[in-house]
């Protein structure tokens, strides 16, 4: 197959086809939305020739697809680790006693434990404190990471 019949032409002195797949990955981690557009940027930057066909760019999505479900997942343990940081930096220190009840309810109900009955407002902070270190706890055994 000759370069300008090919989906993808590749400048043998530039960029091996690896460094494709790195790219595609990179921007398409990036905006998940679209694989075409994914694949467009990667090759622009890599300096590959060829016009982009959303065909090609499926194969190329299916070829590295568990490499990037494992680099999606991490990426959501580690946004949700650094979500629970903020609750709990909220549920402690917040100026505003609304949005310290605000984030304590959220970090019950992440930990699976029931709400309580009475307003959170009204709360013992050692109970707020409680809950956080069981959110604290869950998370570790759930993804292994201390936050």
């Amino acid at each position: 197959m000759t370069p300008q019949n090919s989906a993808i032409a590749v400048l043998p002195a530039r960029v091996p086809e690896k460094a494709l797949d790195d790219l595609y990955i990179e921007f398409y981690l990036e905006n998940p939305s679209n694989k075409t557009a994914a694949l467009q940027k990667a090759m622009d930057e890599g300096g590959f020739l060829g016009k982009v066909y959303r065909q090609r760019a499926n194969e190329l999505h299916t070829r590295l697809r568990h490499k990037i479900d494992r680099l999606l997942n991490e990426r959501m343990v580690d946004g949700a680790a650094l979500g629970f940081s903020v609750l709990f930096a909220l549920a402690a220190t917040a100026d505003n006693e609304g949005v310290r009840a605000g984030a304590a309810v959220k970090l019950i109900e992440f930990a699976g434990k029931n709400i309580p009955q009475q307003a959170p407002e009204r709360q013992h902070r050692d109970d707020i404190n409680k809950a956080i270190e069981q959110t604290k706890a869950r998370i570790l055994q759930l993804t292994g990471k201390s936050v």
